[in-house]
């Protein structure tokens, strides 16, 4: 997240931006610009047809309680079959 200096500096965007975090929603966080970059995660599986399967993966956020979604990165795949 980035925070500018300016929305430290001012009282009322400060309360904005608070009131923002306090809301809850990742949705309304992405929305408002203040999400510099989307977490990033590793995924390992154990797979019958391809073995061990690793990938990094992007977070996608869900809306609602909703399960989040994972996008594989481009080019991040690995793959080991004994």
């Amino acid at each position: 997240m980035r925070i500018e200096s300016a929305v430290r500096r001012d009282p009322a965007a400060f309360e904005r931006l608070f009131r923002l975090l306090a809301g809850g929603s990742m949705s309304a966080l992405d929305q408002a610009g203040v999400v510099l970059r989307l977490n990033t995660v590793v995924l390992i599986e154990n797979t019958p047809s391809e073995g061990v399967r690793a990938s990094l993966q992007h977070v996608q956020p869900a809306a609602d309680g909703a399960p989040i979604r994972l996008a594989t990165v481009p080019r991040t795949g690995w793959s080991r079959k004994d």
